[in-house]
């Protein structure tokens, strides 16, 4: 969870995917929202249409008081979904808010796109200094069999699996759009589908 913050964020799991949520009764409370909190989520997720398990994930969660105990429903939402219910608050606390969760966001993105470079430097490097993966990426582009490339790399069918198996747990085939061999011979990326949505 990160600290020092306007309102805490954590990590989860949310539109099959990970990504940074916030618990809206932090954001409730932070927002100073002038009505309960049960009511007030319910009608915003009502009002404003927001989607189970694409915007926000609901669960009972058990408390325990003197006598007793208590279930209340917990909502952990989507960073757009915390920027949407700052904004329409309309106050000063909201405005601030939003300012902080488009900030978050852009961090993450930094932060995932400089991962994304540093990954992409170091396959480069093992594409450079292994003249048998350039090879056998330039065949299976060409859509050449395991039995094919052997005889055309002049080593065994299980060689080639082998050296298949390493491409692939290293994510350096083809078909997993990382890498595309140039006509100068040297091995450029280029932007998955997922990359480019984040800079859409």
């Amino acid at each position: 969870m990160a600290t020092n913050t306007l309102v805490p964020t954590f990590q989860g799991f949310l539109a099959s995917k990970s990504q940074t949520l916030v618990n809206a009764r932090d954001l409730h409370q932070f927002l100073n929202v002038g009505r309960d909190f049960s009511n007030w989520v319910k009608k915003r997720i009502k009002e404003y249409q927001f989607i189970e398990n694409q915007d926000f994930t609901s669960f009972a969660q058990i408390g325990e008081r003197e006598f007793g105990a208590t279930t209340r429903i917990e909502y952990h939402i989507s960073l757009d979904m915390a920027k949407e219910l700052s904004m329409v608050e309309r106050t000063d606390r909201g405005r601030q808010a939003r300012q902080y969760f488009i900030a978050m966001e852009q961090q993450a993105i930094t932060s995932h796109n400089n991962l994304v470079e540093l990954n992409s430097r170091l396959k480069d490097g093992i594409f450079s200094h292994n003249l048998r993966y350039r090879q056998m990426y330039r065949y299976l582009q060409k859509g050449l069999t395991h039995e094919e490339i052997a005889r055309c790399m002049q080593i065994s069918t299980r060689m080639v699996r082998n050296l298949y198996r390493e491409m692939r747990d290293l994510e350096l085939l083809p078909e997993q759009e990382v890498f595309v061999l140039a006509h100068t011979g040297r091995i450029a990326r280029v932007a998955s589908s997922t990359q480019l949505s984040l800079g859409a």
